[in-house]
Order: C-alpha cells, then sequence, then structure tokens
C-alpha cells in the first residue's frame, strides 16, 4: 500500500495541490489524504465545490482553516500553526509524505510545526512562491 499523504495549502497555493488531487483521483488512489487548506475568509477559500467532490470520491479529510472568519463559522479558524497540526492530523508513522504550497509564511509554520511532531524533514516537500 502507497504511503498516506499529508497536503497544506495557503490560498492560491492550492492550485498545485488540486493537480496532485485530480492525478489521485483520476488513478484511483486509496490511500488515506489530508488537505489542511488556509485562507483569510471563507470566500478566499478557491476550489471549494471541487474539493467537496474529491472529498466524496478519494479518502480525503479536507481541513479548513480560517484566519478572519465570520460569527458563524464552525470549522479550525487561525493559523496553521503546531497546535492544529497535533489536533487534526494522525501521528506520523515514518512512511506519509507532506506537500506544502503557499506564501512563506505559512511555509515556515507548517515545516515548523510538522518537525515538532517528530516529521523527518526529508519527508517534506515544499513548493515556494512569491507573489509579484
Amino acid at each position: 500500500m502507497l504511503p498516506a499523504q499529508v497536503l497544506i495549502a495557503g490560498g492560491i497555493g492550492v492550485t498545485p495541490i488540486m493537480s496532485i488531487l485530480r492525478s489521485l483521483r483520476d488513478q484511483g488512489d486509496t490511500r488515506p489524504l489530508w488537505l489542511l487548506y488556509a485562507n483569510k475568509t471563507w470566500e478566499d477559500a478557491t476550489f471549494r465545490d471541487e474539493l467537496a467532490e474529491l472529498e466524496e470520491c478519494l479518502d480525503l479529510d479536507v481541513i479548513h482553516v480560517i484566519s478572519d472568519p465570520e460569527p458563524e463559522w464552525k470549522g479550525e479558524s487561525g493559523k496553521i500553526d503546531e497546535a492544529l497540526v497535533k489536533r487534526r492530523l494522525p501521528r506520523d508513522d515514518g512512511r506519509r509524505q507532506y506537500f506544502i504550497c503557499g506564501p512563506e509564511p505559512l511555509m515556515n509554520a507548517a515545516e515548523k510545526a510538522l518537525i515538532a511532531q517528530g516529521v523527518a524533514p526529508t519527508h517534506i516537500f515544499s513548493d515556494r512562491f512569491d507573489i509579484v
């Protein structure tokens, strides 16, 4: 069985993650997947409908994290940090792969949180970008 994967995205950094998820869907992949997806507001979260559809056909748990939520928001709020990673992701099994894409502050926080939870740096793959 292929190792589970954790995907972490911030804002439009979800775009390469969507490519991964679509490919896994098209291949009929059955491994467990988690997506931590951070945005300032719920309205900023692109691909919401498609992500919900992907949850239906993959073993995918999408965890939206909103930093500036409306009062009625019932999901995760704040930033992706060690406490959120510990609370929402399963303990690392030493085989899992972690893919991160987003703005620099998110990438740094996610990498730090994963390493603090015992994830080997060689299992973390980061796609860094800057908005010009």
